[in-house]
């Protein structure tokens, strides 16, 4: 439906606005006239506007509040004629038509609604409309702008939506929400500073979930008939202890049942409020017609500070009354906040509404307490507290809308349901942000976790509070205290975990919905192993009966895409849950009881889903863990994990410095002088975060810390936080990535930053046995709802558990440090080819042949890599004590390791070369690791794999764990890609390698890249010319080459091969881009000239003595061409090149090649 009412909608905005609204002179001429509603039609009931003047203040808004009552007389009037057959009987004695109009020329009583007499019906439609829902006012002037044409328009318009579809209420409010998309008049009061919406419409089932979840709770069976079962049981089917129903406590009254929406809007929860409560009233046997007048006057209660969504709440409210009966116009308790300038004499506007009723000043020039807070209530509404509140109405208002508010907020309710704004405080203006600061600085974060604070102020003890909100309270550290709060003073019934998008049509949110209910106490006793199940047992059967009262239902629908799929997953968990949704497409069959409405497939899903995806947890679990997140599906034993020591007991975990200016004192280290990078010197190796990346590197960037340097960083940013660790060895970590934190050797003569804080140790063995151990798979789980926001901070890392069996020497620990070092050692070889590491070994692509050695060794190296950090997760696992089926819940989130995948048969771990072959002497030497601990660890690896690992691939989540491990590391690892892509063991795609072309070309652009450096920093010359020549061109790519008195000929010609490409066009088609890239966007080989004739030159090269050499190189240029063609044979050709060598000249004569290579790149570039 939605998409067909939003076009009709936005369509039908724009020729009204275009056909009646856009005649400012004409409006402007009517300016004292205004738009006044009929004499003697002043409104005492709640269905109509505040009494007063203009909605808006400025000329915009006020057209924008007319054109909003001539749409709504347009959509209400055509909801009427789809409901024509009940509301004409219903209507026919108790709603007189203006004299002089005839019941058969009215548009409800006409069929086609807008045939006959267009013009006539539709006015005397909105005299209906005046009289029967004292709503939609439109003045003279604007009733004589609408024509027969635009009602044509119109009425050909609203075809596009079905006619079943106008028979449904709330496509007034839909049509509202999208009235409001880009209307300055769109809920003013609810956007924040830079027009941010922040509210949103609660889909139907979303509303009868909620009210099926709390007043059918509240009022217990009591609300059902006597052949039926509790409308949304537990999963075991097992009543509720702490139902109000006569079998416990006193039964509640259903006339004594109040229920509040805070933040009502259009009324999506008062009107599913309002047919649950009819229901309720028809089982207790209540008289029809009494019905609706008990309901609105007795039960429902509403606030919002938009006003046209209060209109519309009311509206509906009196289209219902009438349905069921209810002639007589009955004042409701829904109202809207009423505004300063409407209780305080003011100049009428040209555009404002039609009066509605008198206006009385309560407010005198010496009361400004009161004012103040009547600017308050204006400004936050509901959130006013209830100590103000009281405050405001013992200081003597007279107002009758304003006590009426004050009144609704004085009551305690049974049962409180809102869909509440959401806005970021970030997003708040000046005067939201003091006053929210002043009452909610605990939940100041957005306007929703006020509104929970809220609730539990507005509702009794025992009481119930149902909302959808973002899930963000669940989990981020800025919600711990609301989180607390919760806990505290609720007890959790039902949670509903949607995730991303799939509620609301308009917004993609991620979202929750639950059910609290106020606790009699402020916190229940903490329930020990409230989580824990046997082995292989129900949810149900991990429970005690002293558990069972405290225990809350927890619903994980995240993992299903889209509306459709998580409602029906919801519907399938609860069967019952959208009954009153009758025309849901799910419902059971008509006459079926609920237990014939389900087929054994449908019972068999219904128990499937139940056991994936419902679980019973007691709230006080969630108190065990830092922050304490909702963690709900998290299994008992690895909550347990987090009664270990807490990280900050064994290690210091550090900040690094913030500079306060990078782009001042932050390079990349091959923007600077080499010999400028030590202790001592400027520039100082500085660690800093960066990609995906584990066990070591990302150490490509420098900080500027002489003596100068070093004083002012003292004075700015973070000051050089905790100096006494600075240049020692330790871990550090990438803090904000998309896959969860990584973990680095750090090693010594390092300074790191504050997005690369690290971590240090007393002794070396700590550091490799805590890598390990930091960069498992149960870390990143434990990381993932630990991490208070998308960064791991320090605060964070600190409260992670350590097992105390982590410094025992058992053979366990010692293979973990060993595992680590050796893939520290393992990373850092691999990455020695790259000359954009401080570590780069230019022998290691010292000729084409070496390439397939390097690949060959390095496909080996990370296959044992992959390999050993398969390992290293069932390591950790045992020093935690935790089972091998806690792989499957843990390996869901954070992907399953490649090791894990199934192998094929093959030569296995025996066609992998011994370590000792492959790893260098330098690396075994730094790392710690001799001869014989190398073979040792090597037939560990080759053990485990034949044994451990491949006995656990059957546990496997295949399903959800390969699509979440999509992990890319900064250099190639080739192996782990193609086992990904072949959903192959390492082990199996190492045994069928290929030749690789991408490594390959990678390699190449290396040694070319290496070749062209080297010859631009030694060469007399300092540059390389192109688009001059090609043979000399050739010749002297040639002679790059041929350093290594390697024959010219083969050495071009095998990286031809590779590049599929003459070396001359690689390099100057598509070699400066690879660079660029390589260098990321800090290029040290720079392009000087035009695009097709021009230079290479060096970044560290670039001197007076460079510039020199390329202006004698031009003007021989112009000299030798000038020679050979002399006065009138010369041809055009040859003219026009002696003028682009004599534009070269002057290109390069304006340029400054003294430059200060500490600037950097970026800024020289920009001066250059």
């Amino acid at each position: 439906m939605n998409r067909s009412v939003k076009k009709m909608a936005l369509e039908l905005k724009s020729i009204l606005q275009r056909e009646v609204i856009n005649e400012k002179d004409s409006l402007t001429a009517h300016k004292e006239r205004g738009l006044k509603r009929p004499e003697g039609g002043s409104r005492k009931n709640s269905l109509k506007h505040p009494e007063g003047g203009s909605r808006k203040d400025s000329l915009t808004v006020d057209e924008e509040s007319v054109l909003l009552d001539v749409f709504l007389s347009f959509i209400v009037l055509r909801v009427l004629q789809a409901k024509g057959n009940i509301l004409t009987a219903n209507m026919r004695n108790s709603l007189k038509h203006p004299e002089g109009v005839s019941r058969e020329d009215s548009l409800i009583a006409d069929k086609d609604g807008l045939e006959s007499d267009l013009l006539g019906d539709y006015l005397t439609g909105v005299q209906l409309l005046n009289r029967a829902f004292d709503c939609c006012y439109l003045s003279d002037e604007i009733k004589s702008r609408i024509t027969c044409q635009t009602i044509e328009k119109v009425r050909d318009l609203f075809q596009i939506v079905k006619d079943e579809d106008w028979k449904k209420e709330e496509i007034i409010s839909w049509s509202y929400e999208y009235f409001n998309e880009g209307s300055p008049l769109a809920g003013k009061d609810l956007k924040g500073k830079n027009g941010v919406t922040s509210q949103f419409y609660t889909p139907k089932w979303i509303v009868d979930y909620l009210v099926e979840n709390t007043l059918g709770k509240c009022y217990g069976e009591n609300s059902l008939t006597a052949n039926e079962e509790e409308s949304l049981k537990r999963p075991e089917r097992g009543s509720r202890k702490d139902s109000l129903t006569a079998g416990d406590e006193k039964s509640l009254d259903i006339e004594d049942v109040k229920v509040i929406d805070p933040a009502c809007g259009c009324g999506n929860f008062v009107i599913g409020v309002y047919d649950k409560l009819r229901e309720m009233y028809q089982n207790k046997g209540y008289d029809d017609a009494l019905i609706p007048k008990l309901i609105i006057t007795k039960n429902l209660y509403g606030i919002d500070i938009d006003e046209n969504a209060v209109e519309i709440t009311n509206l509906l409210l009196r289209l219902k009354a009438l349905e069921d009966g209810a002639y007589e116009k009955i004042e409701t308790n829904i109202v809207a906040v009423p505004k300063g300038n409407s209780l305080t004499a003011h100049k009428e506007d040209s555009l404002k509404r039609p009066e509605r009723g008198s206006r009385k000043d309560t407010l005198t020039a010496n009361e400004e307490g009161q004012n103040e807070y009547l600017k308050k209530f204006e400004k936050i509404g509901s959130l006013m507290r209830r100590e103000d509140v009281l405050s405001l109405k013992e200081s003597g208002i007279n107002d009758e809308r304003l006590k009426k508010a004050l009144d609704i907020l004085s009551l305690k309710y049974d049962i409180v349901l809102t869909n509440p704004p959401y806005l970021d405080s970030s997003d708040y203006d000046f005067e939201l942000k003091r006053y929210i600061n002043e009452d909610y600085s605990e939940f100041k974060k957005n306007l929703y976790a006020c509104f929970i604070k809220k609730s539990c102020e507005l509702v009794k003890k025992n009481g119930f509070v149902g909302m959808i909100t973002p899930q963000t309270f669940m989990f981020i550290g800025s919600y711990e205290k609301t989180r607390r709060f919760i806990l505290d003073n609720f007890q959790i019934e039902r949670l509903v975990h949607f995730g991303l998008g799939g509620v609301f049509d308009n917004a993609l949110v991620d979202t929750a919905m639950f059910v609290l209910r106020r606790a009699e106490d402020s916190l229940t006793a903490h329930k020990e192993n409230s989580l824990k199940r046997p082995e292989g047992g129900s949810r149900k059967d991990s429970l005690t009966a002293s558990e069972e009262g405290s225990l809350g239902e927890y619903i994980n629908l995240t993992s299903f895409n889209g509306k459709d799929s998580k409602k029906r997953a919801l519907f399938s968990i609860w069967k019952d849950s959208l009954t009153a949704h009758k025309e849901d497409s799910l419902k059971r069959p008509e006459g079926g009881s609920r237990k014939d409405s389900l087929t054994a497939s449908e019972e068999k899903k219904r128990e499937d889903y139940l056991s994936k995806y419902v679980f019973r947890v007691d709230k006080n679990v969630f108190t065990k863990v830092p922050r304490v997140p909702f963690i709900y599906w998290v299994d008992s034993d690895v909550v347990r994990t987090f009664e270990n020591e807490p990280l900050e007991k064994f290690a210091d975990a550090r900040q690094g410095i913030a500079t306060g200016d990078n782009k001042r004192f932050l390079r990349y280290f091959w923007e600077v002088r080499r010999e400028d990078i030590k202790d001592g010197k400027k520039w100082v190796p500085y660690a800093k975060g960066g990609p995906y990346n584990k066990w070591y590197g990302n150490l490509w960037r420098v900080i500027a810390f002489d003596e100068e340097n070093y004083n002012l960083l003292s004075k700015m940013g973070n000051y050089l936080p905790n100096r006494k660790y600075y240049f020692k060895k330790g871990i550090t970590y990438t803090m904000t990535t998309s896959k969860g934190a990584t973990f680095r050797y750090l090693p010594s003569g390092f300074l790191f930053d504050c997005k690369g804080s690290s971590l240090f140790f007393s002794k070396d063995e700590d550091i490799f046995r805590f890598l390990g151990l930091l960069n498992s798979s149960l870390f990143s789980y434990l990381e993932s709802f630990i991490a208070g926001s998308v960064d791991l901070e320090v605060g964070d890392l600190k409260k992670l558990p350590v097992p105390q069996g982590l410094f025992e020497g058992s053979s366990e620990t010692q293979a973990l440090e060993a595992l680590a070092r050796l893939n520290v050692a393992i990373k850092k070889q691999n990455t020695e080819i790259y000359p954009n590491e401080l570590h780069f070994n230019e022998e290691s692509i010292d000729g084409v042949s070496k390439f397939y050695d390097f690949i060959e060794s390095k496909n080996a190296l990370d296959t044992y890599l992959l390999l050993s950090e398969g390992l290293i997760d069932i390591l950790i696992m045992e020093l935690y004590s935790l089972k091998e089926r806690k792989f499957e819940e843990i390996y869901k989130t954070v992907g399953i390791p490649t090791a894990f995948f199934p192998f094929s048969n093959g030569k296995g771990v025996k066609g992998l070369p011994p370590l000792r072959e492959l790893l260098k002497d330098q690396y075994l030497y730094e790392f710690g690791l001799n001869e014989a601990e190398l073979f040792k660890i090597e037939n560990f690896i080759k053990e485990a794999y034949n044994n451990k690992i491949r006995s656990l691939i059957s546990i496997m989540p295949f399903d959800e764990g390969v699509t979440n491990y999509h992990r890319r590391e900064p250099y190639d690892n080739y192996v782990e890609r193609k086992a990904e892509e072949s959903f192959q063991s390492p082990i199996s795609v190492y045994n069928s390698m290929s030749n690789q072309d991408q490594i390959l070309a990678k390699l190449a652009f290396v040694r070319i890249d290496n070749g062209i450096q080297r010859y631009l920093l030694n060469a007399d010359t300092g540059f390389i010319p192109f688009g001059f020549s090609i043979d000399e061109e050739n010749r002297l790519l040639s002679s790059i080459f041929d350093e290594n008195s390697l024959t010219v000929n083969k050495e071009r010609s095998e990286l031809e091969s590779i590049v599929k490409k003459s070396l001359r066009d690689y390099i100057f088609k598509d070699y400066l881009k690879l660079h660029e890239k390589f260098y990321k966007d800090r290029p040290i080989v720079w392009k000087l000239g035009k695009r097709d004739c021009g230079f290479l030159v060096h970044y560290h090269n670039l001197n007076e003595k460079t510039k020199i050499n390329i202006l004698n190189f031009l003007k021989k240029r112009v000299k030798e061409t000038a020679s050979r063609h002399i006065g009138k044979t010369a041809s055009r050709q040859i003219r026009n090149e002696k003028e682009s060598f004599k534009e070269l000249i002057k290109i390069i004569e304006s340029k400054n090649f003294e430059l200060n290579i500490d600037d950097g790149v970026l800024r020289n570039r920009e001066l250059f």
